[in-house]
Parts: structure tokens; C-alpha cells; sequence
């Protein structure tokens, strides 16, 4: 190639680069290096303006100073960790809807599917007429008709139909969808108390009934149960050690773990023989058993599994915070079910105020994140990882017996390994970079702060109290967080998808 043609070649590609790399220049690059410079300022837009003749100074390291040493940081920085307990379900709920979507329609006759379609329709929306007429007003019944509506499309059209609906609130003006949801949540007149509101009812009708035999039978119901469950896991695993299917190290933590369930139902039998059993009170300490045992359980096997290199410690860590977050999740349930004989003891229930409400405006930010989350582009991931494992696996697996969930956890999910690991990236970089549209425009960061994030604090102390480089400051602290937390992932977590 002549010298003549190359440079012809470089014009042509200099040519047609240059719109991208101008736009890069003037909206990334160049404000890039301008926030690092403001960060160690003291530019104040209320004293540096055209009207003030106040000279910008160097302050160093003096914001950062500041706002590691200010309660507001560590605050916001909470609610932003707290938002981000939601990404473990979130990834399981789009893990589980792909797997769902994947499925294929047992019957493929066209008139068998408009039959199911047709029963489909009519069930739900004589379900709805029902409820309907048992004082549940018209929203049941609207969204008895919907789900009718939708499942016999699905059942009519495929998957497809579904895929679109899960994937309709990734694509919608993420404003109008937060308006909606604050109209859902208006502790008035809103849908969502609309229809908690008789189920309120019943439970405090239910609670609040004469204690009979019910509670007691259904109460040592759950201890022969558990007691069963004992005895069954004891003998399956003293049995699996003898065929040498995993070693006595395994064996010991799964009888230690069982020993120990059994101490807290035999303690919780000592705690309730000198009282009525109550059914609620026996299903919270049933639930905070469950979550001991769990995380004490998984947390050994996650723990002993780094330690064997049979995975990265970074995804050893997202294991356990994982199963942190579930076990506070069936920790909390179970003290709201050990305290609803208080709660309902002198009035009825009542629905709550939500995004007015200290306590539960974050709860519903996060119930709205994970309802977007769930059908989100994460979806849309594992369901192309899925459609890429090598089927001769799958009848490798059907030839050798293997049930449904050993297909699933020693084939679909090591395979996902490469996906997951791209969305927990990108779920944490989200997470913590999130949180303000949603703030601006359902809470404005409220009630006491208690939904401002990082990114609102951002917001709020560079456009409303004008101080640009102090909110430099903050923006580069984010960065820092978000760039150690994918390292650190990174660098621990990959070592177990190359494997």
C-alpha cells in the first residue's frame, strides 16, 4: 500500500471520527478534568458570580475533609446501601422469570391452547366478580380481569408476550413512572391501600378471634414438622458421609447446624409451655430460627468453599450478602408476625402512609425498584445465556436421571457464571450511582432525608445550594466507592468465571 493511499486513509477515518471524539472532548473528557479541578475549590455559585467580585481559592483537601467528617455523608451513604439490600432479588427475580420465559408450552395444539385461554379468562375475571362482591371494591376485580387478559395471551401467543409485558417498565419514561407509583402510594386514595385495607381487616379480625385448639394443634404441627426435618437431614447426611459423597468436615458443619435447630425448638418449647401458644408467636420464632440456621449454614459452606479455592472470594462475598439480606428479610417477617397480637390488640391495622412515612419510604422505593428490576434488561441477559447452554449437557443430564434443580444448579447456573458475574457488576455500579430520579420526583429526598442517596446529595449541594466544588468533592467520593467495589470484585470474583 502506497504512502499516499495511507494518509488518504487516515483523513477519511480522522474524518469521520471527529463528531465522536469532539462530543467526547466537550461533554466528557474536558468536564471530567474540570470536577477535579472544582473539587479542591471553594467555588460557591451565591459568592462567585458576575455580581460579586470574590476570588475562587484553592482549599485542597479541605471538602473532602468536611464531608467525611459530616453526619448528612454517612447518612446518605446508608440510605444507599440500604436501597442496595434490593439487588440480590432483583437479579433472582430476573433470573427466575428467564428460566420461566425459556419454557416451552407443553401443548401445541391451537385449540387446546384457546381452551386453556378461554378457562383462563373466565376463572380470573369470575374471580374478580367475587371478590368483588365480598367488599374488595372494583380494583380486585380489575386486576383479577388483567391478570386474566395477559395469562391467556400467553397461553394463545407464547412467551413472547410475556417477555414484552415484564420488559414494558425498563422502556417508559422512568418519570411517568414514578408519578404513577406516587399516585399508587397515596395513603388515601390510593390502589395499594385500597386493597390492603380488607386484608388488614382480616388478619386483625383473625388475631384479634378467641384463642382455641386451632393454635395449639397448628403449633405442635410446626414442632413435628421441624422435628421431621431433623431427623430426615440428620439421616441423609450421616448417609451420604458413609457413601463418601463429601467429606467429614461437610458432614460435621450439616449435623452442627442440625444440633443446633434442634436446641432452639427444644428452647422455644421451654419458652412457650408456660403461655398459650400463639400461632403468630411460634411462626416469628420459627422464621428467626429459619434465618440463623440459614445464614449459619450457607455462610460455613460459602466460607469453607473460598477457602478450597472453589470460587473468588468476590463472589464468596456476594454470596454472603446475599444470604445476609434474606436472613434480615425472614428476621424481619418474623418479628412483624411476633408482634401483631400488639399491634392489633386495641384497634385494627391500619395501611401504611408510605412515602410520608420515616419508616417506610425507603420500603417503597425498594418494592418499585424491584418491580422494575425484575424485568429489566438483567432479564433479557440470562435469557440469551440461557438460549446459549449447549443442549447436549441438558440430555447428557436427562440420560443420567438428574432432576429439575440438579439440571439447574450443575448445568444453567455455572454456565450463567459469565452473565451473573456482568450483572452484579453493573447492578452495584447502579446501585450506587442511583436513587435520585426517584427521590426528585416522588419524596424530594424525604421525609428527614430518609430516601436522599449519594447521587441526590450530589444534586442537592451543587444545584440548590450552589456549591459546586463541595459537590465535586462528593462525586469523586463516589467514584472512588464505585471503582474499589468493582475492583475488588473484580479481581476476586472473575477468578471464579475463568474457571
Amino acid at each position: 500500500m502506497s504512502t499516499n493511499k495511507r494518509r488518504n486513509d487516515l483523513r477519511s477515518a480522522c474524518f469521520f471520527l471527529a463528531p465522536n471524539f469532539i462530543g467526547f472532548l466537550i461533554f466528557v473528557a474536558i468536564p471530567v478534568v474540570f470536577s477535579i479541578a472544582m473539587a479542591f475549590t471553594n467555588w460557591d455559585l451565591t459568592l462567585h458570580n458576575r455580581f460579586r467580585d470574590d476570588p475562587i481559592q484553592w482549599v485542597w483537601l479541605r471538602n473532602f475533609y468536611d464531608l467525611l467528617t459530616h453526619d448528612d455523608f454517612w447518612k446518605f451513604l446508608g440510605n444507599t446501601l440500604f436501597f442496595m439490600m434490593g439487588i440480590p432479588l432483583g437479579i433472582a427475580g430476573s433470573l427466575l422469570l428467564a428460566l420461566l420465559l425459556t419454557r416451552k408450552l407443553r401443548s401445541e395444539k391451537r385449540t387446546t391452547r384457546w381452551g386453556l385461554a378461554l378457562i383462563a379468562l373466565a376463572g380470573f375475571t369470575g374471580m374478580g366478580l367475587l371478590l368483588s362482591s365480598m367488599g374488595y371494591g372494583l380494583i380486585a376485580l380489575l386486576f383479577c380481569v388483567l391478570s386474566g387478559v395477559v395469562l391467556a395471551l400467553g397461553i394463545t401467543t407464547g412467551a413472547t408476550v410475556y417477555r414484552t409485558i415484564f420488559y414494558l417498565p425498563s422502556f417508559t419514561s422512568g418519570v411517568a413512572v414514578f408519578l404513577l407509583w406516587k399516585q399508587m402510594y397515596n395513603p388515601g386514595r390510593g390502589p395499594v391501600n385500597e386493597s390492603l385495607r380488607p386484608i388488614l381487616n382480616w388478619i386483625c379480625h383473625l388475631v384479634n378471634s378467641p384463642q382455641s385448639g386451632f393454635w395449639q394443634v397448628c403449633c405442635y404441627a410446626l414442632w413435628v414438622i421441624a422435628g421431621a426435618g431433623v431427623l430426615y437431614f440428620g439421616t441423609v447426611t450421616i448417609r451420604s458421609w458413609r457413601r463418601r459423597d463429601f467429606g467429614l468436615g461437610t458432614s460435621f458443619m450439616r449435623l452442627l447446624n442440625l444440633v443446633l435447630g434442634g436446641l432452639i425448638l427444644f428452647l422455644l418449647g421451654l419458652r412457650l409451655k408456660s403461655v398459650p401458644p400463639d400461632l403468630w408467636q411460634v411462626i416469628g420464632y420459627g422464621l428467626w430460627a429459619v434465618a440463623g440456621l440459614g445464614v449459619l449454614y450457607f455462610g460455613a459452606v460459602t466460607i469453607r468453599g473460598w477457602l478450597r479455592r472453589d470460587f473468588g472470594f468476590g463472589t464468596g462475598f456476594m454470596s454472603l450478602l446475599a444470604l445476609a439480606v434474606g436472613g434480615l428479610i425472614l428476621f424481619s417477617l418474623g418479628l412483624v408476625l411476633k408482634s401483631l397480637p400488639l399491634w392489633a390488640g386495641d384497634k385494627a391495622l391500619e395501611a401504611p402512609e408510605w412515602l410520608i412515612d420515616v419508616h417506610w419510604a425507603k420500603p417503597a422505593l425498594m418494592i418499585m425498584g424491584l418491580w422494575m428490576a425484575v424485568g429489566s434488561n438483567n432479564m433479557l441477559l440470562y435469557i440469551a445465556g440461557i438460549s446459549n447452554v449447549p443442549q447436549h449437557l441438558y440430555e447428557a443430564a436427562d440420560i443420567d436421571g438428574a432432576s429439575s434443580w440438579q439440571r439447574f444448579w450443575n448445568i444453567t447456573w455455572p454456565q450463567l457464571a459469565p452473565t451473573t458475574f456482568f450483572i452484579v457488576i453493573m447492578s452495584v455500579i447502579g446501585g450506587i450511582q442511583g436513587g435520585f430520579e426517584q427521590a426528585r420526583t416522588m419524596t424530594r429526598g424525604g421525609p428527614d432525608g430518609a430516601t436522599t442517596t449519594l447521587s441526590y446529595y450530589v444534586y442537592s449541594e451543587g444545584f440548590e445550594t450552589l456549591r459546586m466544588g463541595y459537590a465535586s468533592s462528593i462525586a469523586w467520593v463516589i467514584f472512588i466507592i464505585i471503582f474499589s467495589l468493582t475492583m475488588f470484585n473484580y479481581k476476586f470474583g472473575n477468578r471464579y468465571v475463568n474457571e
